[in-house]
Order: C-alpha cells, then structure tokens, then sequence
C-alpha cells in the first residue's frame, strides 16, 4: 500500500479518514502534513498483550505493519525540521513479520499467554509501504523491524 492507494476505502470509518486528511490539505489557513501511522508498539504499548490468550484466531499468516513510538516522534520531528508540507506519508516499519509469529514470540517476550491461531486459507491482506517518506524525508528508522524490539 503506497498513499495514492487510499482513493476510495471499503469501510467507512476509512472514507471517513479519508475526507478529513483532504479538508485539512485543502484548508489554505495552515500548512499540514498527513501521516498514517502503522500500529503504534514500544513503551507501554506492548505488543504481547495485544492477542494473549486470545483462541481461533484468524490471518496468522497475514502481515503486522507497526511503528514504534520512537519512530513516530522521529517522523514527527524530521516533517517539522525538514518543512515537508502539503503531503500525505505513510510511516511504518520496514519489516513486515507474519501475525501469527510475531504476537506469539511477543507474548513469550513479555510473560503473556500467548494467541492461538486457526489453521487458514490465505486471507487479504495489505503491507504499508512507507518508501515516499523515507525518500522525501531522508528519515532512517530506528526500528525497521519490529521482531528486533524486546521491550517486556
């Protein structure tokens, strides 16, 4: 998923979204830039607490597209120093681990029970591509891979 992708979302709450990032672009009060954060991980958002203990679940086989908090704050500081105005980023790790392995190794990482997951067919899925910021920004995150994070 690069940002020119988001032209007409599915759910709702996604076209939504959709129309406020455009009124604040369009809006000629202010500079803005839109970022789309992947799931916010680090800190006291632990990632092994999300899924624990949690039975049948489904997609394991799908893609987590996350960002650390340091990371966000690192975007949010480079937009800011860089001036980048009047853009639509997508911000999210680079590596993308399949569901089932990261929220299990995660869950063992932080002493939670860890998610069972059913055995699936494939389902949809989408992987944020973050490749526009990284290239208009020059920003380097510091969490590429969020299998690397052993925050307990």
């Amino acid at each position: 998923m690069v940002e020119e992708d988001a032209i007409s979302p599915e759910k709702l709450s996604g076209r939504a979204l959709l129309s406020i990032e455009r009124l604040l672009l369009d809006n000629k009060n202010f500079k803005t830039t839109v970022l789309r954060f992947g799931g916010l991980i680090g800190y006291d958002r632990k990632p092994g607490a999300f899924l624990s203990g949690r039975k049948g679940l489904t997609g394991g086989g799908s893609p987590v597209n996350l960002i650390h908090r340091d990371d966000c704050i690192g975007v949010i500081e480079t937009i800011l120093k860089k001036g980048v105005w009047e853009e639509t980023f997508n911000a999210c790790a680079d590596i993308h681990p399949n569901r089932k392995d990261y929220y299990t190794e995660q869950a063992g990482i932080g002493g939670f029970d860890p998610p069972e997951f059913e055995e699936s067919e494939k389902s949809a899925y989408k992987i944020v591509n973050s490749g526009k910021l990284k290239s208009l920004t020059a920003y380097d995150f510091k969490y590429p891979d969020p299998s690397t994070i052993r925050e307990n």
